[in-house]
């Protein structure tokens, strides 16, 4: 399993930039500065090298938030799921899956935070619990979001599925592009990237 999320941590990113850049810089490209670049957060103390960077991503990523999920309620989409109906052909009960969806977020945030290198980033200890439940917070309404804007770009589940064929990549360029424009969309694709 941990081969399965490094490869879709290494991919994902590497696909996107592969799509903002020249064809000259393909997918095999990207993958190998995505792959330096972990070894080098890995090898260097996150304090002096990405501790200085990611502030610059963290915005990237709310900004994209911000954009995204702004695009979807001012511009005329309607989010299809928003029901206590059950909407499953089969009449499967929705709701245990649901809410781990909607927690996946949240506890991505968390337990990221959580480690031993991220608390190497405070200047501070108190600030633990602001930065501790303030990712988990952030990372399930950006979980929401995203799932929201799926489902109204795509016009239901059935259509995100059906988009999500030609990858996860894929569809988030295009919503990006399509909601933000391109100047939003790299911020955006940056957010999502780091």
């Amino acid at each position: 399993l941990l081969v399965l999320v490094g490869v879709s941590f290494s991919t994902g990113p590497a696909n996107l930039l592969a799509m903002l850049t020249p064809n000259v810089l393909n997918t095999r490209f990207w993958l190998a500065v995505v792959l330096i670049y972990y070894f080098i957060a890995t090898f260097v103390p996150i304090d002096k090298v990405i501790g200085k960077i990611y502030p610059i991503f963290g915005i990237c990523l709310i900004v994209m938030a911000l954009g995204v999920g702004g695009a979807i309620l001012l511009g005329g989409y309607t989010i299809p799921e928003i029901t206590l109906a059950n909407l499953h052909p089969a009449n499967t009960p929705i709701w245990p899956t649901m809410f781990v969806s909607v927690a996946c977020g949240a506890i991505s945030g968390f337990h990221a935070t959580q480690s031993p290198l991220m608390a190497r980033c405070l200047t501070n200890e108190r600030d633990g619990r602001k930065v501790f439940y303030g990712a988990m917070v952030a990372e399930g309404v950006i979980a929401l979001i995203w799932a929201a804007a799926g489902v109204a770009f795509y016009n239901g589940t059935g259509g995100l599925l059906t988009a999500l064929g030609g990858g996860q990549s894929s569809v988030v360029y295009e919503i990006c592009f399509k909601l933000l424009g391109p100047v939003g969309a790299v911020i955006a694709m940056i957010g999502v990237i780091a």
